[in-house]
């Protein structure tokens, strides 16, 4: 996965590459987040992953949820996951989906 590093020196992951995994390879969710978030200290580079779910054709809610599933099965802070998923709902308001007709 390509990574970069967060100020305080913490890996990211790329949100694009763990949406890949999971939607093409059928990685779940839960098990990239509980490794590379409770074992390795990572952080999820999000809005790729937003964006990624969003050019397959994924509406939001869907993304949502299987965000805020992936949190719950993994097993991640409570804190820290209701962090990730007001940062998510503000990154979906902020920059609303184009709908195609």
């Amino acid at each position: 996965m390509m990574r970069n590093v967060t100020t305080d020196g913490r890996a990211m992951v790329s949100g694009e590459r763990l949406f890949s995994l999971h939607d093409s390879c059928g990685l779940p969710l839960c098990m990239s987040l509980d490794r590379g978030l409770n074992e390795s200290q990572m952080v999820v580079e999000w809005p790729s992953f937003i964006e990624a779910a969003r050019r397959q054709g994924w509406l939001d809610q869907r993304t949502y949820r299987l965000i805020a599933e992936g949190l719950l099965e993994a097993g991640v802070d409570r804190e820290y996951s209701e962090n990730v998923l007001a940062h998510t709902r503000r990154y979906m308001v902020t920059n609303p989906m184009e709908i195609v007709q």
